[in-house]
């Protein structure tokens, strides 16, 4: 199957509804972001492994989590954790191929595999999403504060997590959400007000763990 058959099929079975999400997931290849030797299985809806010990996700999973992050243009993003593959699809959907001065979307990216950081912003850059000041890759614990870009709009976690942080909570705006996977559920959390929250959990997920 191609990518381009595995996004129709997606949009047949019901993961991607949004006009946003589909343009996004036909601009960024997963090819891009998966290891050499797997470049040929880009198209199915499979999880593979990336280099570095890297995680592409299954790109049904995938596309459900964007969904369900709901990321519109111009809006600020933290994706913790991946290939970059995620990342890029969400940097398209609220930027676009090229940032102008009246779009300030932006995605943060933290990786706590020093090697796969660079990786990642290897792989991103195939779009110039990092010279064009689209997306911004760090190193460090999945855990830890980012609050450089924040508040965000949204943050997406992209491996298995014990429990939701509260510095997470902390750097998003009031209806802001959080999707993260917590053993085999994928926990949608959006603030309602300053110390407020309202959580949705979604059965049946698998994710390797930070």
């Amino acid at each position: 199957m191609t990518e381009k058959e595995c996004i129709e099929q997606l949009v047949e079975d019901g993961y991607i509804f949004s006009s946003e999400v589909k343009k996004a997931f036909l601009a960024v290849h997963r090819g891009d972001f998966v290891s050499d030797e797997y470049k040929s299985q880009a198209g199915e809806n499979i999880p593979l492994p990336g280099a570095e010990d890297l995680f592409v996700p299954q790109p049904s999973t995938a596309a459900f989590m964007i969904e369900l992050l709901k990321p519109k243009r111009g809006e600020r993003m933290l994706v913790v954790g991946g290939s970059g593959w995620v990342p890029g699809i969400i940097a398209h959907i609220i930027v676009g191929k090229e940032k102008t001065e009246t779009c300030s979307g932006l995605v943060c990216v933290v990786e706590p595999n020093e090697d796969g950081a660079h990786l990642v912003t290897k792989n991103l850059e195939k779009y110039s999403f990092i010279s064009d000041g689209i997306v911004d890759v760090h190193h460090g614990a999945w855990d830890a504060e980012y609050n450089e870009h924040g508040p965000y709009d949204g943050v997406i976690a992209l491996r298995g997590v014990m429990h939701i942080p509260e510095v997470w909570q902390n750097m998003i705006r009031v209806g802001g959400r959080i999707v993260a996977p917590i053993d085999e559920t994928i926990i949608v959390k959006e603030k309602t007000g300053a110390t407020e929250y309202s959580t949705k959990r979604y059965f049946g997920f698998n994710f390797p763990q930070f």
